[in-house]
């Protein structure tokens, strides 16, 4: 894993997990499990806020720093990064 520096915990996955990642590889274009929002705002938005606002989410919040790792290990593991940038388009 390239973020090895970075890992701050590493946690295997409980049985409803391993049941939603079996799901999600078995058919990986079904939309169970994938749920996606959208909001259309008006006015003036100040991005940069936004984009700190996300990070101080990402800061604070384990489950936004997660990732599910499964492609050569025996049993799949989720690892929890100390530190990970916002994805922001």
């Amino acid at each position: 894993m390239k973020n090895e520096g970075n890992i701050k915990d590493i946690y295997t996955l409980n049985p409803m997990q391993e049941g939603m990642l079996f799901q999600t590889l078995y058919d990986e274009n079904t939309p169970a499990y994938f749920q996606q929002v959208s909001y259309r705002l008006s006015g003036n938005l100040e991005l940069e806020l936004v984009k700190k606002s996300l990070a101080l989410l990402f800061e604070r919040y384990d489950i936004l720093k997660t990732a599910f790792v499964y492609k050569n290990i025996k049993r799949p593991v989720q690892v929890v990064l100390n530190e990970r940038e916002a994805e922001f388009y």
